[in-house]
């Protein structure tokens, strides 16, 4: 069959908005820093001195310290760190709990030392240590502990009805091994059960909810940062590839050969946008492969088992679009699955882009 003659659409400026995009995301600032206690925190009108506040990056979380110093552990002869710690966030429904703590070598919530709190149904309150190890997301059941952070006889937790927040308050003596300019914080907030904290949602705010901080500068960063931006080229370029051009590239060729307009074009648009769009789609695809395997604690199984779906569908696409046997039920296959791509994708791309938000 002799082909139109018609040249080859310009896909470099495709390819070049694309880079751009993702490259002035990637070039965004992933650290923060503390701001003033003012007004705009749930712990600001408890009349106390705190001289750094932050707002964390998930689950609506605050977080204020007052950095001391260094002091003398005199029966062990080795010095800690003093600080004053205020953690507010609100609570999974009224009896919900909420928690902060400390991971000594990764930003992870296996081995965290945590301050976990709640309120009874009949009004009063608890607060307890809790050493949290990787037999608490197989599913055992947390029990409080001692762990090897002191945690003053001051500690207390407060309801605010008017915010819907409950507040830790503390004073802890770190070890040496708490490095103070790279302290990995954990929170978190889930439900209770017979007096019992269970376990907390499956979601990316859940999981996403650590950071780095420096005490003494306030200055921190997070994962879930560096994630962020994984996690939006892999939306991006799935929906670019997958979602946009191979639909078009499907649509050219089925209807702009000769009705309802007819575009002495369409082969190369055809070839073109169905090569880059499996390209660019793939390309998000090994992303979205990356960011799987980098979750050691959790996973997206429809995700990955639509995601491995849709490669598999569009590869055949692309390598049997040229045979004649295999057209006609490829192109049945074409426009409804593109339009499910465009659907998946779209909305995962919109939960992961709103995490930052919230």
């Amino acid at each position: 069959m002799q082909l139109p003659s018609s040249h080859c659409p310009n896909t470099n400026f495709i390819f070049f908005v694309l880079c751009l995009l993702i490259s002035i995301n990637l070039c965004t600032r992933t650290e923060s820093t503390s701001t003033s206690c003012n007004e705009g925190y749930s712990f600001s009108k408890m009349g106390r001195n705190i001289t750094h506040c932050k707002k964390l990056g998930t689950l609506k979380a605050e977080f204020g310290w007052n950095y001391q110093g260094k002091v003398l552990d005199f029966p062990n002869n080795r010095s800690s760190t003093l600080v004053d710690i205020f953690f507010s966030a609100p609570p999974v429904g009224a009896t919900g709990w909420v928690a902060w703590g400390l991971n000594p070598r990764k930003p992870f919530m296996a081995g965290t030392r945590a301050l976990i709190g709640f309120k009874h149904p009949n009004g009063s309150m608890h607060l307890e240590t809790y050493n949290i190890t990787i037999d608490t997301k197989r599913g055992c059941q947390l029990s409080s502990s001692s762990i090897e952070v002191k945690v003053n006889d001051n500690k207390s937790i407060t309801y605010s009805a008017e915010s819907g927040f409950l507040t830790i308050i503390a004073t802890l003596t770190l070890p040496q091994e708490y490095n103070i300019s790279k302290l990995n914080l954990v929170w978190q907030v889930g439900s209770v059960k017979d007096s019992t904290p269970q376990m907390h949602d499956d979601t990316l705010k859940n999981f996403d909810s650590t950071e780095t901080i420096d005490l003494s500068s306030g200055k921190s960063t997070s994962v879930r940062h560096r994630l962020h931006y994984h996690r939006t080229a892999h939306g991006v370029l799935s929906i670019v590839g997958w979602g946009t051009l191979v639909p078009i590239g499907a649509i050219t060729a089925r209807y702009f050969k000769e009705f309802p307009v007819k575009f002495c074009g369409w082969y190369p648009l055809h070839v073109s946008c169905q090569i880059s769009g499996y390209l660019i789609g793939s390309t998000g695809w090994v992303i979205g492969i990356y960011l799987g395997s980098s979750s050691r604690y959790y996973d997206f199984t429809t995700h990955r088992d639509f995601g491995i779906i849709i490669f598999t569908f569009s590869t055949l696409q692309v390598c049997t679009s040229q045979s004649h046997l295999f057209q006609s039920y490829i192109a049945s296959f074409s426009l409804p699955l593109s339009f499910y791509i465009f659907l998946d994708i779209s909305g995962i791309s919109f939960i992961c882009a709103t995490k930052k938000r919230r």
